[in-house]
């Protein structure tokens, strides 16, 4: 009896050993994001919006569960104005973000973490509106930003090296926005701006959940 007890203790530490993930681990992944939403009012106005994007991270544990790393993203998205009696507005944003990060994990449950994952990113977006009705209205925004933010989620280790996970992208976000617009008659405006934003602050349904995958090499 002795002898079974100390097997399963033995066991058991051996187990939680292997749940935590050791320091100078390195851990590469990527995320994919996606969102869709609607929202209309009672002027008959309505706005669809579909969203997309990837992430690729490369980081390294300098303790026991804690990460630090880099990461590059490429994001697009669709959104389509419907307003009555007027036009339809349709834009288009394609763009690429930079910067680093820092993560921590806390086991929960055999094989399952969770984390928290602060953010600085540099991004750099493009956008082209186009009018249906009155395609002289059409204009283009380049948007350079910087910002930092927070990022929650969950991670399951379905195999001894290989994590899924499932995360709410910039549960906080902090920003500065430096944007210029050009017309179709091509004089631009410059703007800056800061903001404060959460992952509720807008109407998707799905928006800013990503799914992702970490490898320990």
């Amino acid at each position: 009896m002795s002898k079974f007890l100390f097997t399963c203790l033995v066991t058991f530490i051996a187990i939680s050993a292997d749940a935590q993930i050791s320091k100078n681990s390195v851990l590469f992944g990527g995320d994919l994001g996606f969102g869709t939403g609607k929202s209309s009012n009672s002027n008959n106005y309505e706005q669809k919006s579909n969203t997309g994007s990837i992430t690729l991270s490369l980081g390294k544990a300098i303790k026991e569960n804690t990460v630090v790393g880099f990461n590059v993203g490429y994001y697009g998205s669709k959104t389509t104005n419907l307003p009555y009696g007027y036009d339809t507005a349709t834009n288009k944003t394609n763009g690429y973000n930079v910067g680093v990060f820092y993560r921590k994990y806390k086991t929960i449950a055999k094989d399952f973490y969770l984390f928290g994952q602060a953010n600085a990113i540099y991004s750099n977006y493009t956008t082209k509106y186009d009018y249906k009705v009155y395609p002289t209205n059409n204009y283009k925004t380049i948007q350079n930003s910087g910002a930092v933010s927070i990022t929650p989620g969950i991670a399951y280790k379905i195999f001894k090296k290989t994590f899924i996970e499932l995360s709410l992208n910039n549960l906080v976000s902090l920003q500065y926005t430096h944007e210029n617009r050009t017309q179709n008659t091509g004089y631009t405006t410059k703007s800056n701006s800061v903001s404060l934003s959460t992952a509720f602050s807008n109407n998707n349904t799905l928006g800013n959940v990503g799914l992702g995958f970490r490898f320990i090499l």
